[in-house]
Protein backbone atom coordinates (compact mmCIF):
# COMPACT_ATOMS: atom_id res chain seq x y z
CA UNK A 1 0.00 0.00 0.00
CA UNK A 2 1.85 3.38 -1.02
CA UNK A 3 2.11 6.05 1.54
CA UNK A 4 0.07 9.11 0.72
CA UNK A 5 0.01 11.88 3.26
CA UNK A 6 -3.10 12.76 4.40
CA UNK A 7 -4.68 16.64 4.79
CA UNK A 8 -7.57 17.56 5.98
CA UNK A 9 -8.93 21.34 6.97
CA UNK A 10 -11.65 21.20 9.65
CA UNK A 11 -14.04 22.27 7.13
CA UNK A 12 -13.68 18.46 5.84
CA UNK A 13 -14.45 16.72 8.98
CA UNK A 14 -16.75 14.75 10.17
CA UNK A 15 -18.27 12.81 12.85
CA UNK A 16 -19.38 9.61 13.53
CA UNK A 17 -21.90 9.51 16.92
CA UNK A 18 -23.61 6.79 18.89
CA UNK A 19 -27.16 7.08 18.00
CA UNK A 20 -28.11 4.97 21.53
CA UNK A 21 -30.82 6.19 23.72
CA UNK A 22 -32.04 8.63 21.11
CA UNK A 23 -36.11 9.21 22.29
CA UNK A 24 -38.93 9.90 19.92
CA UNK A 25 -37.91 10.01 16.33
CA UNK A 26 -39.88 13.37 15.86
CA UNK A 27 -37.04 14.82 17.83
CA UNK A 28 -34.02 13.38 17.29
CA UNK A 29 -32.34 15.59 15.19
CA UNK A 30 -32.53 18.26 18.17
CA UNK A 31 -31.43 15.58 20.11
CA UNK A 32 -28.01 15.30 18.21
CA UNK A 33 -28.05 19.11 17.88
CA UNK A 34 -28.27 19.42 21.86
CA UNK A 35 -26.38 15.87 22.99
CA UNK A 36 -23.39 16.73 20.62
CA UNK A 37 -22.94 20.54 20.92
CA UNK A 38 -19.48 20.86 21.75
CA UNK A 39 -18.80 19.73 18.20
CA UNK A 40 -21.42 21.68 16.26
CA UNK A 41 -18.81 23.53 14.21
CA UNK A 42 -18.45 19.96 12.32
CA UNK A 43 -21.10 17.50 10.63
CA UNK A 44 -22.33 14.48 11.40
CA UNK A 45 -22.28 11.70 8.25
CA UNK A 46 -23.23 8.78 10.18
CA UNK A 47 -24.58 7.08 13.77
CA UNK A 48 -23.57 4.64 15.07
CA UNK A 49 -25.64 1.46 17.05
CA UNK A 50 -28.15 -1.12 16.91
CA UNK A 51 -31.16 -1.44 15.22
CA UNK A 52 -34.44 -2.84 16.28
CA UNK A 53 -34.14 -6.16 15.22
CA UNK A 54 -31.65 -7.98 17.11
CA UNK A 55 -29.13 -10.44 15.18
CA UNK A 56 -26.10 -12.13 17.46
CA UNK A 57 -23.58 -9.99 15.87
CA UNK A 58 -23.86 -6.99 18.30
CA UNK A 59 -21.29 -6.41 20.29
CA UNK A 60 -19.36 -3.78 22.40
CA UNK A 61 -22.34 -2.86 24.46
CA UNK A 62 -25.13 -4.59 25.68
CA UNK A 63 -28.67 -5.12 23.45
CA UNK A 64 -31.53 -2.95 24.62
CA UNK A 65 -34.17 -2.95 22.21
CA UNK A 66 -35.96 0.61 23.62
CA UNK A 67 -32.75 2.17 23.24
CA UNK A 68 -31.80 0.66 19.54
CA UNK A 69 -32.63 3.07 16.77
CA UNK A 70 -35.69 2.56 15.41
CA UNK A 71 -36.69 2.35 11.23
CA UNK A 72 -39.04 5.78 11.85
CA UNK A 73 -35.83 6.93 13.25
CA UNK A 74 -33.72 6.01 10.45
CA UNK A 75 -35.68 7.60 7.67
CA UNK A 76 -35.53 10.72 9.44
CA UNK A 77 -31.61 10.58 9.52
CA UNK A 78 -31.79 9.71 6.08
CA UNK A 79 -34.14 11.73 4.75
CA UNK A 80 -31.08 14.59 6.43
CA UNK A 81 -28.07 12.88 4.92
CA UNK A 82 -27.22 11.15 8.38
CA UNK A 83 -27.07 7.26 7.36
CA UNK A 84 -26.21 4.30 9.63
CA UNK A 85 -22.82 2.50 10.48
CA UNK A 86 -24.05 -0.72 12.24
CA UNK A 87 -22.41 -2.55 14.77
CA UNK A 88 -21.70 -5.76 14.48
CA UNK A 89 -18.38 -5.69 16.08
CA UNK A 90 -19.05 -9.60 17.77
CA UNK A 91 -15.88 -11.95 18.08
CA UNK A 92 -17.87 -14.41 17.08
CA UNK A 93 -19.20 -16.30 13.57
CA UNK A 94 -20.87 -18.64 12.64
CA UNK A 95 -22.86 -19.50 9.17
CA UNK A 96 -26.05 -20.10 10.86
CA UNK A 97 -25.80 -16.61 12.28
CA UNK A 98 -25.24 -15.29 9.38
CA UNK A 99 -28.05 -16.52 7.78
CA UNK A 100 -30.41 -15.47 10.48
CA UNK A 101 -28.96 -11.84 9.87
CA UNK A 102 -29.38 -11.98 6.08
CA UNK A 103 -32.17 -10.33 5.79
CA UNK A 104 -31.22 -7.21 8.32
CA UNK A 105 -28.52 -7.12 6.25
CA UNK A 106 -30.32 -6.46 2.92
CA UNK A 107 -32.79 -4.33 4.13
CA UNK A 108 -30.75 -1.78 5.46
CA UNK A 109 -28.16 -2.37 2.42
CA UNK A 110 -28.18 0.82 1.23
CA UNK A 111 -25.85 4.25 -0.18
CA UNK A 112 -23.64 5.34 1.91
CA UNK A 113 -24.10 2.82 5.18
CA UNK A 114 -21.70 0.63 6.88
CA UNK A 115 -20.79 -1.50 9.35
CA UNK A 116 -18.05 -1.68 12.27
CA UNK A 117 -17.03 -5.48 12.65
CA UNK A 118 -14.66 -6.80 14.62
CA UNK A 119 -14.63 -10.83 13.27
CA UNK A 120 -12.87 -10.76 9.55
CA UNK A 121 -14.56 -13.88 8.87
CA UNK A 122 -18.07 -12.22 9.08
CA UNK A 123 -16.79 -8.87 7.17
CA UNK A 124 -15.37 -10.97 4.45
CA UNK A 125 -18.85 -12.55 3.75
CA UNK A 126 -20.46 -9.07 4.20
CA UNK A 127 -17.72 -7.47 1.59
CA UNK A 128 -18.71 -10.40 -0.66
CA UNK A 129 -22.04 -10.43 -0.51
CA UNK A 130 -23.10 -6.88 0.26
CA UNK A 131 -20.20 -4.59 -1.11
CA UNK A 132 -22.04 -1.30 -0.83
CA UNK A 133 -21.33 -1.30 2.70
CA UNK A 134 -18.70 0.39 4.02
CA UNK A 135 -16.59 -1.57 6.38
CA UNK A 136 -15.29 -0.26 9.25
CA UNK A 137 -12.29 -2.31 11.78
CA UNK A 138 -14.13 -1.65 15.44
CA UNK A 139 -11.38 -0.30 18.03
CA UNK A 140 -12.09 -3.45 20.05
CA UNK A 141 -9.23 -5.12 17.81
CA UNK A 142 -6.60 -2.25 19.39
CA UNK A 143 -4.78 -2.01 16.19
CA UNK A 144 -1.23 0.38 17.22
CA UNK A 145 1.17 -0.34 15.27
CA UNK A 146 1.34 0.98 11.76
CA UNK A 147 1.57 -2.35 10.25
CA UNK A 148 -1.79 -3.55 12.27
CA UNK A 149 -3.22 -0.35 10.15
CA UNK A 150 -1.59 -1.29 6.70
CA UNK A 151 -2.99 -4.71 7.50
CA UNK A 152 -6.01 -4.29 8.30
CA UNK A 153 -6.77 -1.91 5.29
CA UNK A 154 -6.32 -4.31 2.90
CA UNK A 155 -10.27 -5.68 4.14
CA UNK A 156 -11.28 -2.89 5.87
CA UNK A 157 -12.00 0.79 4.79
CA UNK A 158 -11.25 2.20 7.63
CA UNK A 159 -9.61 1.97 10.99
CA UNK A 160 -11.09 2.86 14.44
CA UNK A 161 -8.08 3.18 17.00
CA UNK A 162 -8.77 2.98 20.17
CA UNK A 163 -9.11 6.16 22.33
CA UNK A 164 -5.81 5.32 24.22
CA UNK A 165 -4.25 6.00 20.72
CA UNK A 166 -5.18 9.63 21.79
CA UNK A 167 -1.93 9.88 23.82
CA UNK A 168 0.31 8.83 21.71
CA UNK A 169 0.84 11.93 19.28
CA UNK A 170 4.15 10.86 17.81
CA UNK A 171 2.34 7.36 16.62
CA UNK A 172 -1.03 9.59 15.33
CA UNK A 173 1.37 11.75 13.53
CA UNK A 174 3.14 9.42 11.59
CA UNK A 175 0.45 7.31 10.59
CA UNK A 176 0.73 7.70 6.66
CA UNK A 177 -3.37 7.14 5.96
CA UNK A 178 -4.80 9.44 8.04
CA UNK A 179 -8.33 9.64 5.50
CA UNK A 180 -9.15 6.17 6.60
CA UNK A 181 -8.33 6.36 10.02
CA UNK A 182 -10.84 6.82 12.39
CA UNK A 183 -10.09 8.95 15.93
CA UNK A 184 -12.08 9.18 19.07
CA UNK A 185 -13.19 12.65 19.97
CA UNK A 186 -14.56 11.84 23.33
CA UNK A 187 -14.96 8.48 26.08
CA UNK A 188 -16.04 7.00 29.29
CA UNK A 189 -14.70 4.20 30.92
CA UNK A 190 -13.28 2.57 27.93
CA UNK A 191 -10.47 5.40 28.31
CA UNK A 192 -8.78 5.02 31.52
CA UNK A 193 -9.41 1.02 31.75
CA UNK A 194 -6.84 -1.00 30.60
CA UNK A 195 -8.37 -4.16 30.98
CA UNK A 196 -11.40 -4.66 28.91
CA UNK A 197 -12.57 -7.72 29.54
CA UNK A 198 -16.34 -6.60 29.23
CA UNK A 199 -15.94 -6.53 25.27
CA UNK A 200 -15.73 -10.96 25.28
CA UNK A 201 -18.37 -10.84 27.46
CA UNK A 202 -20.69 -9.32 25.73
CA UNK A 203 -19.89 -10.89 22.71
CA UNK A 204 -20.41 -14.28 24.09
CA UNK A 205 -23.82 -13.24 25.73
CA UNK A 206 -24.80 -12.25 22.34
CA UNK A 207 -24.24 -15.51 20.57
CA UNK A 208 -25.80 -17.44 23.62
CA UNK A 209 -22.35 -18.38 24.85
CA UNK A 210 -21.63 -19.41 28.69
CA UNK A 211 -20.14 -15.93 30.13
CA UNK A 212 -16.85 -15.75 30.88
CA UNK A 213 -15.35 -12.51 31.16
CA UNK A 214 -16.54 -9.79 32.75
CA UNK A 215 -15.75 -5.83 33.45
CA UNK A 216 -12.85 -5.86 35.46
CA UNK A 217 -13.89 -2.82 37.22
CA UNK A 218 -17.35 -3.41 38.69
CA UNK A 219 -19.57 -0.73 39.37
CA UNK A 220 -18.72 0.37 42.78
CA UNK A 221 -22.46 1.44 44.06
CA UNK A 222 -25.30 -1.34 43.56
CA UNK A 223 -27.09 1.68 41.76
CA UNK A 224 -24.89 2.82 39.32
CA UNK A 225 -23.06 0.68 36.31
CA UNK A 226 -19.30 1.44 35.82
CA UNK A 227 -20.17 3.42 32.89
CA UNK A 228 -22.15 5.72 34.75
CA UNK A 229 -19.50 6.32 37.27
CA UNK A 230 -17.32 7.45 35.22
CA UNK A 231 -16.75 10.82 33.81
CA UNK A 232 -16.95 11.61 30.45
CA UNK A 233 -13.07 12.55 28.49
CA UNK A 234 -13.54 14.94 25.64
CA UNK A 235 -10.85 15.93 23.41
CA UNK A 236 -10.03 19.35 21.38
CA UNK A 237 -10.46 18.36 17.50
CA UNK A 238 -8.34 21.49 16.44
CA UNK A 239 -5.24 20.12 18.97
CA UNK A 240 -2.59 19.78 16.68
CA UNK A 241 -1.98 16.17 17.32
CA UNK A 242 -5.06 15.38 14.70
CA UNK A 243 -3.72 17.18 12.14
CA UNK A 244 -4.89 15.44 8.96
CA UNK A 245 -7.83 13.15 10.87
CA UNK A 246 -10.98 13.88 8.60
CA UNK A 247 -13.50 11.16 10.55
CA UNK A 248 -13.71 11.53 14.62
CA UNK A 249 -16.12 9.23 17.05
CA UNK A 250 -18.16 10.06 19.34
CA UNK A 251 -19.87 8.46 21.81
CA UNK A 252 -23.10 9.53 23.52
CA UNK A 253 -25.24 7.55 26.24
CA UNK A 254 -26.71 10.86 28.27
CA UNK A 255 -30.49 10.49 27.99
CA UNK A 256 -32.47 12.69 25.51
CA UNK A 257 -32.97 16.02 27.02
CA UNK A 258 -36.67 16.51 24.70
Amino acid sequence: MSQKKATATNAQRELIVSGRNLGHAKNILRVLELRYEAFSNYKIRSVFGFVQKFTPFYGGRGYNKPNALSFEQLDILRQNNISLDLVLSNHFFSQEAYKKTWPLLEQLALPGNGVICLNDDLTRMIKRDFPGYTRRLSAIREVDTLEGIESALELYDFVTLHIDQNDRIEFLQSIPWKEKVIVFGNGRCGYPCRNRSCYLGISEVMFGKQETSKCSKGGQSKKKSPMEEDPYYAFDLEDPRFDGFSTFKLIGDIPPPL
